[in-house]
């Protein structure tokens, strides 16, 4: 009984410790994220000559400022975590081992906090998207479709990376569905797409 014990109460303290990791680098995300929102709005409200989107997209265009720092910010997970895997797979060992080193010991440190800043940010700049894409429905027809176009091709693969993550039932449960889940969330399609359309609709916002 009392190993039963130990071992349920060392379970248990496991998973708060778990929990207590992920609502402190959740809480560094949204101080983040804060910081930066409030940056930015105040940089917006200073400027006497005003955003542009402002008059032309609505109560939303203003978001746009907001949304690319925000994509920069949280795609430094995915740059980290591809730099790895490249210099893991093609950079030779024996010419090269203290790059090796020093980018698998960064990605060991550095990605869980920069995961869930990942996940916040670019959460975030989705929704951020989509109210200003769509802020330009009655304005200009150019940047209402160029950015919704980018702001949808970020939700497909956020809402992909969501149910990776949380393992969402039944979708998780069948093999193939986990796949193309994975492949949705992985692949460079959508977000080249999403990029192009970004360009665009800055080109034509401006």
């Amino acid at each position: 009984m009392r190993t039963l014990f130990a071992i349920v109460k060392n379970g248990r303290l496991r998973i708060v410790q778990q929990l207590s990791n992920k609502k402190r680098f959740l809480m560094v995300s949204l101080l983040v994220i804060s910081v930066l929102v409030l940056l930015t709005t105040t940089s917006m409200l200073a400027d006497d000559d005003g955003y542009e989107g402002d008059s032309e997209g609505g109560a939303f265009g203003g978001l746009g400022e907001a949304t690319l720092p925000l994509l920069a910010i949280g795609f430094a997970y995915v740059f980290l975590r591809r730099l790895h895997i490249y210099t893991q797979k093609y950079l030779p060992k024996k010419e090269y081992p203290e790059i090796r080193a020093f980018v698998a010991s960064a990605y060991r440190k550095l990605r869980k906090p920069l995961f869930y800043i990942h996940v916040a940010t670019l959460g975030l700049a989705t929704i951020f998207g989509l109210l200003h894409g769509w802020s330009y429905w009655n304005s200009s027809a150019g940047a209402f479709w160029t950015g919704m176009v980018a702001g949808v091709s970020f939700t497909v693969m956020s809402l992909a990376g969501l149910v990776m993550w949380q393992k969402y039932r039944p979708f998780w449960e069948i093999e193939e569905a986990r796949g193309l889940i994975k492949w949705i969330h992985r692949q460079w399609v959508l977000t080249v797409i999403a990029f192009i359309a970004l360009l665009l609709h800055l080109a034509v916002g401006d």
